[in-house]
């Protein structure tokens, strides 16, 4: 599996107050290629590692 970063988000803040805009900036590599299931997913911190102890 190649691990290099395909998606790079820019401008991102340490933390966001509740009910607040957020603004997403992101950049993808030259080498990305599109396919119909390519989604870019914002998460809370942790989620990720709690979906992978749920085996999802």
């Amino acid at each position: 599996m190649d691990n290099t970063w395909q998606v790079e988000f820019r401008n991102v803040g340490c933390s966001y107050f509740p009910q607040s805009r957020v603004d997403c900036h992101f950049t993808l590599s030259a080498q990305h290629k599109w396919a119909s299931s390519d989604w870019v997913g914002l998460f809370k911190l942790g989620l990720l590692r709690s979906l992978a102890q749920h085996g999802l």
